[in-house]
C-alpha cells in the first residue's frame, strides 16, 4: 500500500511537469475548464486565451482568478512512514542493542491555505491523530512498549515552480509541533512521551481540474526528536527517540 502511494506521488510530479503543455499547443483553448478542450472558459469572467502569455504569474493574476478568495482547503489521505532510531536506558544505563520501532499508519489529513502571491502559498496542516504501536527491538524484540496517538500540526510556506494553467510543482518548509496523547502502557508502565517541535521540508504537485478543484500530491519530512519515560521491571526507563517521519498526502484542493 505504502509503495503504491509513493509511486502515485512520483506520477503526479511527472504529470505536473509535462502535462500542462498540452493546452498551450492549441491557441483556441482557454485557461478555464471545458470537457471538450480540457482548457475551457470561466463562468463569470472573460475568456483568457491559453497561450504562452497565460502561464506563470500572469495566469494567477488573470480575470479568472481575481474573483476568487485567496483562501483554500485541501482534503486527503495521509500516510505516516517512520524511520526512527532510539536509545533505551534503564536506571540511566544504556541497554545495548535495545531500541523502539514505531508502526506506520494512515489517516485523514487536511490543510487550510492562503495564496500569499501568484507563486507563494502558506498552509496549516493537520489531521486525525493516528494510533501508533511502539514495539521493542534488540533484546526486547517482540515486546510491546505501549501505544500512543500521534498528532502533528505543521505551518509551512511553499514556492510554486513550472506554473501553468493546468499544474504547478512546489517546494516548501516550516515548523511542526507534535503532540502525543492517549499513551497506553505495555511493557513500559506509566508511559509518558514528551511533546516537541521540529523542522519540516516539503515537496508536492497540484494538477488543476477546473477553477475550483485541483488534485494534489504532497510529501513532508519532519525532523523531530523526543523522549519517552516510564518504568519497567521496577526501574525507571527513558528512551531518546529520533522519529523523523515522512508524511505523504494525496487528495483534492478546493479554492474558496
Amino acid at each position: 500500500m505504502f509503495q503504491f502511494q509513493t509511486h502515485a506521488l512520483l506520477w503526479m510530479l511527472a504529470v505536473a511537469l509535462v502535462g500542462d503543455r498540452l493546452c498551450a499547443q492549441d491557441p483556441s483553448d482557454h485557461c478555464g475548464f471545458s470537457s471538450s478542450t480540457m482548457c475551457g472558459t470561466c463562468d463569470s469572467a472573460p475568456v483568457v486565451p491559453c497561450t504562452d502569455e497565460c502561464v506563470g504569474d500572469e495566469y494567477f493574476q488573470s480575470t479568472c482568478e481575481a474573483a476568487q478568495s485567496p483562501w483554500f482547503v485541501r482534503l486527503g489521505v495521509g500516510v505516516f512512514l517512520f524511520g526512527e532510531g532510539s536509545t533505551i536506558r534503564i536506571n540511566d544505563a544504556v541497554v545495548p542493542g535495545a531500541g523502539m520501532e514505531i508502526s506506520d499508519a494512515a489517516t485523514f489529513a487536511f490543510d487550510i491555505g492562503y495564496q500569499l502571491s501568484p507563486v507563494w502559498t502558506a498552509t496549516v496542516s493537520a489531521g486525525v491523530p493516528p494510533k501508533l504501536d511502539l514495539n521493542g527491538t534488540g533484546p526486547f524484540a517482540g515486546a510491546s512498549y505501549g501505544t500512543t496517538r500521534f498528532a502533528p500540526v505543521a505551518l509551512t510556506v511553499q514556492r510554486h515552480f513550472f506554473v501553468s494553467p493546468k499544474s504547478s510543482v512546489y517546494v516548501g518548509g516550516g515548523v511542526s509541533y507534535i503532540a502525543q496523547y492517549e499513551s497506553r502502557d505495555g511493557l513500559v508502565q506509566n508511559l509518558d512521551i514528551e511533546n516537541d517541535a521540529g523542522a519540516v521540508v516539503q515537496l508536492g504537485a497540484e494538477r488543476r481540474i477546473n477553477n475550483r478543484f485541483s488534485l494534489f500530491a504532497d510529501a513532508k519530512k519532519v525532523f523531530y526528536r523526543t523522549q519517552a519515560f516510564g518504568s519497567a521491571f521496577g526501574a525507571p526507563v527513558r528512551a531518546d527517540v529520533t522519529v523523523n517521519p515522512t508524511i505523504l498526502v494525496f487528495g483534492v484542493r478546493f479554492n474558496l
